[in-house]
């Protein structure tokens, strides 16, 4: 068994899929490391790439093909269910990790640090190729507890999360409802620890019209309904579920 699965979800992500397994593979460690890819009926030729990889590195990647599509969540929660590892290194197929020194150094830390339930690091955020700014600010905590996550949303981008995996073998049943899982994930995960945060810039996070956000607006309308502030409604959503999963207790 791996000590460490990346866990990377793809749906038509042909345009950035290999730069995100070419940053995973590049990762240099002192531990035995596994690439968990699950694939999601994509339409384009995602699927082909995974295999291009699968068939060139069968020792390193172990990839899942959905036999229907589950959607962003449904393959999150599948693909987290296939790591067998004692930690998960998230990345969507459109992000990338940037620093094959990446792993190694979050690993270290969490091995070193048991009342840390994961890590992360800052990350550039890139728009039509040009990085537009840095995910995490200057002034961004270097040690986040469940109360931080709660009151700020999200600390760091999804791809630079390192979790333990025993903090979300029992996930709750709203979990598969939600739209995304940036914020939800931590939230979870900090139920059982802190979580460090590095100011390296180690990964890429990818805004582009191919997105969940994106995607969520495109489908509201083919389907006849109104886009009109639907990021906030769905934040809303979340919230009201992260509201009942706490019993509706204050974090004053």
């Amino acid at each position: 068994m791996a000590k460490v699965n990346a866990c990377i979800i793809v749906y038509n992500h042909e345009k950035y899929l290999r730069d995100c397994l070419d940053g995973a593979l590049a990762q240099q460690v002192n531990f035995d490391y596994k690439i968990i890819i699950s694939e999601d009926c994509s339409t384009d030729k995602s699927q082909e790439i995974c295999k291009e990889y699968q068939k060139k590195y069968p020792d390193k990647i172990k990839l899942y093909l959905n036999e229907t599509n589950l959607g962003l969540i449904g393959n999150w929660v599948k693909a987290l269910s296939l790591c067998n590892g004692e930690y998960i290194a998230i990345c969507e197929g459109d992000d990338y990790w940037t620093d094959p020194n990446k792993l190694q150094k979050q690993v270290d830390f969490l091995d070193n640090n048991k009342d840390f339930a994961l890590s992360s690091h800052n990350a550039e955020v890139i728009k039509n190729g040009l990085i537009i700014r840095k995910y995490c600010g200057s002034k961004q905590a270097e040690i986040m507890d469940l109360k931080y996550i709660l009151t700020y949303g999200s600390g760091a981008a999804t791809c630079s999360l390192v979790i333990r995996n025993k903090t979300i073998q029992n996930l709750p049943d709203w979990f598969a409802k939600m739209h995304s899982c940036d914020w939800t994930i931590q939230v979870i995960v900090t139920q059982h620890g802190k979580m460090k945060y590095f100011k390296d810039i180690m990964s890429v996070y990818r805004k582009h019209d191919k997105g969940a956000g994106f995607s969520a607006k495109i489908n509201a309308r083919k389907s006849g309904n109104s886009d009109f502030a639907l990021p906030s409604k769905y934040s809303l959503e979340m919230i009201e579920h992260l509201n009942k999963h706490f019993n509706y207790k204050g974090w004053s």
